[in-house]
């Protein structure tokens, strides 16, 4: 019998390599490897209660009247068509499925092929039924194009769900060549974005051309693949992750993946108070106990610095 330490580092090592990867790495058949992730995903889906969606998004650019191509500011009466979405890619953590949705999937486009509303609308209920959502740069884009649309729309605020933003992360914590999300995979050799063409994609999905329109959808899910992977490979590093423990039912578990293979190994300090530490050993993020360890004598006897 397969131990849950064992599942959790096939899964984890299928996210990040992949299941050829993974299947030449434990001596085992990539149907094997298929069966186990599938197996050790619902188990940790009815230990850990959490819903993490990891999203991207594609937009149309905003078109406008200008006299120079270089440094010139524009303004509404210049605008001719402000941006909208185009598609959208998501999908739940350690789910192998990526859901898409785009304006071509629905016969309002043969009508307006600039209206959004239906794809604005299923990303809303998708990311209101998320506990966490997951984007790269999605604090100053995703979300707030996603918002800015929701709003046009008429929709109502969406719920508190908790955002990681990779970008933010990266940034913050490392000192990567380029904080792009293409570079960021091809640096830690997680793979790169789907390639394309460039701005004569988004000239194509403009124009209706359905080729185009197949390679923006391949474009928008690679992107997806690849942050979880990324975001994965990352999040042991982030001290502000939000906590996934208070979403489990039993045990102690990491906060930031939700393991129990937790080991206490060393103590953290505030200004004058002492925690237990204890590292998580599938994902290797250092957590802290909630219980002050020092006596009342010895609190008494703590001072602390003059503000």
């Amino acid at each position: 019998m397969i131990s849950n330490q064992k599942f959790a580092k096939i899964s984890d090592y299928t996210k990040t390599h992949g299941k050829e990867k993974a299947s030449e790495h434990f001596g085992l058949s990539i149907e094997t490897i298929g069966r186990y992730n599938r197996c050790f995903n619902e188990e940790k889906k009815t230990e850990l209660d959490v819903k993490i969606l990891v999203f991207d998004i594609e937009t149309a650019p905003s078109k406008a009247y200008i006299w120079n191509m270089w440094q010139e500011n524009t303004n509404r009466e210049k605008l001719i068509r402000d941006g909208f979405m185009l598609t959208y890619a998501a999908k739940w953590l350690n789910d192998d499925k990526i859901m898409v949705d785009a304006l071509t999937f629905y016969d309002e486009y043969k009508v307006n092929p600039e209206n959004d509303y239906h794809i604005v609308k299923s990303l809303y209920e998708l990311i209101n039924t998320a506990d966490i959502v997951i984007a790269h740069n999605g604090n100053k884009f995703d979300m707030k194009v996603l918002r800015t649309r929701l709003l046009y729309h008429g929709f109502k605020p969406l719920s508190q769900t908790k955002q990681i933003d990779t970008l933010v992360i990266a940034r913050s914590l490392f000192k990567f060549p380029s904080n792009k999300l293409d570079s960021i995979g091809d640096y830690l050799g997680l793979g790169r974005k789907v390639h394309h063409d460039g701005f004569s994609l988004w000239r194509g999905c403009d124009n209706g051309d359905i080729e185009s329109w197949g390679k923006m959808i391949e474009y928008n899910e690679g992107d997806v693949d690849l942050l979880e992977k990324i975001y994965l490979k990352m999040r042991a590093w982030d001290k502000r992750h939000p906590n996934v423990a208070m979403f489990a039912k039993t045990g102690k578990r990491c906060t930031v993946c939700g393991s129990e293979n937790i080991t206490e190994k060393s103590f953290s300090s505030t200004g004058v108070s002492l925690f237990e530490s204890y590292q998580c050993e599938d994902c290797g993020h250092w957590n802290r106990g909630r219980k002050n360890i020092k006596s009342r004598e010895q609190m008494d006897n703590t001072l602390s610095n003059v503000l």
